[in-house]
């Protein structure tokens, strides 16, 4: 546990030192923090947002952050899947996982609304 949390520290200050003086104008993108965030267990996320260490604007507004993750972006998902993919002529394997996470990411970023916006994405990227 202590590694994870030594992990989770280090992570928050990587995204701490993304801003230096109003750490609340600083506009880090979904995806990022969801990037920064998919590695660790979500078990020690939640034992990290109910530490009592630091009360600074920066660790509240990584809190938050972490917060945002927990509670909104691990659950977004692509609605296309590989089904869809292999219907569109796009073979199956490591090319199709590279394109279900780049949509899942652009649906985190809120740029890709629905199953539609998804497929024209990909048609227009990838074919």
């Amino acid at each position: 546990v202590k590694r994870t949390l030594e992990s989770i520290y280090a992570d928050g200050e990587k995204l701490r030192s993304l801003s230096k003086d109003n750490v609340f104008a600083l506009k880090i993108k979904n995806s990022s923090i969801y990037n920064k965030l998919k590695t660790f267990d979500a078990k020690s996320l939640l034992f990290y947002l109910f530490n009592e260490n630091g009360r600074s604007e920066r660790d509240l507004n990584f809190r938050k952050m972490i917060v945002k993750y927990l509670s909104r972006l691990i659950a977004i998902k692509p609605d296309v899947n590989g089904l869809d993919l292999k219907s569109m002529g796009i073979c199956e394997g490591v090319l199709c996982g590279k394109i279900l996470n780049d949509v899942r990411m652009l649906k985190i970023d809120g740029k890709l609304k629905t199953k539609e916006d998804e497929i024209e994405y990909i048609k227009s990227s990838y074919i």
